[in-house]
Parts: C-alpha cells; structure tokens; sequence
C-alpha cells in the first residue's frame, strides 16, 4: 500500500530546525535559525534571479547575509566601530603632520640663567659683561630691566637683583639678609669689584653719610656762590649735576 505524500510532507514540514516547525508556532532556537536559513537561500535565490551581485561589508570587506539598499553596507559589529568618516561616505582624512619639537626649557634660558645655575662664575661674568656699558669710572651699568634704580632680572617667574646676584656668585654662597652695597655709589653698576656685602644698618648709615656729605657741599658751594660768583670751582663739571639732571 502506497503511504499518503500529503502525510509525508506534513511530517517533514514539522521537523525542529525547518521553517515549516517556525511557522507552526516553535520559537525554539534551533527553528529559529532554521526559519532565518530558509529566509536568506530565498533571497539569495532572488538576488541571483535580479542579476544582483553579492553586497560586501565596507569594512571588512566580508559578504553580508542580507541585501540593503546602503550605499555603504556595514556588518553590525562593524558599523559600531568604523570611524565617522567612512559612516558618512568621505574619503579617508590626510593625517596631520607631527608638531615641531619644542625646545628644551634649558635652551630657552638666558645665558645669564644657564651659567647662574650651572655655577660657573667666568661664563657667568661674561654673559653679564655682553648686557652692560662700561663707564670710565669702571663702573659696569646694566642695560636691561630696571625697578627703582636698579637692574633686575627675570629668572622663571622671579625677579632677582642682578647687582646681588653678581655679589653672591663672586662670593660662592647666598647673600641671606646681608646687602649688596655699591662702592662706587652708582646703583646701576653690576662689576664684582663695585660691590661688597655689609649689614642692612652698615648700608643705611654710609647712604646717611653720603646724603648729608652731599648736603654740606650744596651748602659751602652756596655760601662760595654769595661770596665769590665768578669762583672757576662753581663752574667746572659736577657729576651731582649730572645726575640730577638725567
């Protein structure tokens, strides 16, 4: 006796792992897969029909399992992590050139700094010697920054006396409360041999002293003015007037 087909494929059709089982209502995972193979031999069956060539991932260059009308296809996992500029359809960007080194802190420095820090007292006295004016009194007169008379220098973000920093070189250690008192009385000079270290009270003094020797010469040279006008000591050059004028 021949067996009845339509019970043959009704049996077939209801095997897990056939889309028939699916559409029987199993939602197992093993119909599931099934119903999802059936799916995509179907259209691939289409596509073939259509005159369609397979779709690959833009990414990884993959075949993907399903068509899509993209005009830049991409496997899920893949569209995840393709960078913005593939997503949007441009051209990979130009990389940028690398920035130009940056120099050195150290090299940035003044030679005034470098040999202040380095301890050498020679090259130290001649980067000095190539920022000031010599006089002929031999008086060495910084030509850079100045605050209240005198010369200063920017050290990182601190400005140091220069005068004292000459003082504390020529002598191998700091300076601490001691003044740096200049010799010669000119404070814009920065020469080694102007400058000796003495008491915050020994430099107020000699500047008291100066200012009242001073005094007493504006003094007699009034009293020689009432008396002796035409004396050829009131008319010869003052380095007092000088100073007051400049």
């Amino acid at each position: 006796m021949q067996p009845d087909m339509a019970i043959i494929t009704r049996s077939n059709a209801a095997q897990h792992g056939s889309a028939g089982m699916y559409s029987s209502g199993c939602r197992c995972d093993v119909c599931k897969a099934g119903k999802a193979a059936s799916q995509r031999a179907y259209m691939q069956m289409k596509r073939q029909a259509a005159g369609q060539t397979p779709q690959a991932c833009t990414l990884c260059g993959l075949p993907l399992a399903r068509y899509t009308t993209a005009v830049r296809p991409f496997h899920r996992p893949c569209k995840d992590s393709a960078p913005k500029w593939m997503k949007a359809g441009l051209s990979e960007p130009t990389p940028k050139p690398a920035p130009e080194p940056k120099p050195a802190p150290r090299e940035m420095h003044s030679a005034v700094r470098v040999a202040f820090e380095d301890g050498d007292y020679p090259a130290f006295i001649d980067a000095i010697r190539s920022r000031v004016t010599s006089t002929e009194s031999g008086c060495w007169e910084w030509q850079g920054q100045m605050k209240k008379g005198y010369p200063e220098l920017t050290m990182g973000k601190q400005r140091k006396q220069v005068h004292r920093l000459v003082l504390e070189k020529r002598e191998g250690a700091p300076l601490g409360v001691l003044s740096a008192h200049h010799m010669c009385a000119n404070s814009k000079c920065v020469n080694p041999d102007h400058l000796q270290p003495i008491t915050h009270r020994e430099n107020t003094a000699e500047m008291l002293a100066r200012t009242s020797l001073e005094a007493r010469i504006d003094e007699l040279e009034m009293a020689l003015s009432a008396l002796a006008p035409s004396h050829p000591a009131l008319h010869r050059v003052s380095h007092r007037a000088l100073t007051v004028a400049a």
